[in-house]
């Protein structure tokens, strides 16, 4: 329980034994004092009652309401963190299962097996990181940087498809594997590597 609830208790349950304390004394001032046992001091003491009771009503309707209000408030904070982290695993999968591909492409012996590798591995995986990254509103992610990197791991993935894609097409492409492989990949991996390590920068 938290610190302010508890002291809103506290205040509560206060009021509520003066109020009745007052009760009380006035009962007892009744029973012992005759000048007290007149209507018209019954009349005070049950207007100072009624008066009582409103004001207590009152400050607890407020303090209810203020306590829904933080409750709301924690609720509403919860989801957003849910929410986020989710994005942000959304993210880093992608970024994972393009370096996993670039792997695959790297340790290739020939085209053939790189679409052995591709078909039966790699395709399904990378393409369900991206239909997840494209179903995450990226303005939801809170600032302009984090949607810059993620755009870049989403382009750096698209990338790395359409060059596999390319050099499957025909068998005798290994020349544009060789040259993907020496040149390109080391390019792409550093891109990855930095979006992702910048992304995870900005929740710093």
């Amino acid at each position: 329980m938290k610190k302010e609830d508890c002291e809103a208790r506290t205040l509560i349950a206060l009021v509520v034994g003066v109020g009745f304390g007052v009760l009380i004394g006035s009962a007892l001032l009744a029973s012992f004092y005759p000048i007290f046992q007149s209507k018209e001091w019954a009349a005070w003491v049950q207007a100072l009652g009624s008066v009582g009771a409103i004001v207590v009503a009152v400050f607890i309707g407020r303090e209810s309401m203020r306590s829904a209000e933080r409750l709301q408030l924690d609720r509403d904070l919860a989801e957003r963190k849910r929410i986020e982290t989710g994005y942000r695993e959304v993210i880093r999968t992608l970024s994972a299962q393009t370096v996993a591909v670039i792997s695959t492409v790297e340790t290739a012996e020939s085209v053939d097996s790189l679409r052995t590798n591709w078909y039966r591995y790699a395709e399904e995986s990378i393409n369900a990181s991206l239909r997840a990254i494209n179903s995450v509103p990226l303005y939801d992610l809170g600032n302009s940087e984090r949607i810059l990197f993620a755009t870049i791991l989403e382009m750096d993935a698209r990338w790395v498809i359409r060059r596999v894609l390319e050099i499957l097409r025909e068998k005798g492409n290994a020349p544009l594997l060789a040259t993907t492989k020496s040149v390109d990949l080391k390019r792409i991996r550093g891109s990855v590597t930095d979006a992702m390590n910048s992304f995870n920068a900005t929740y710093k």
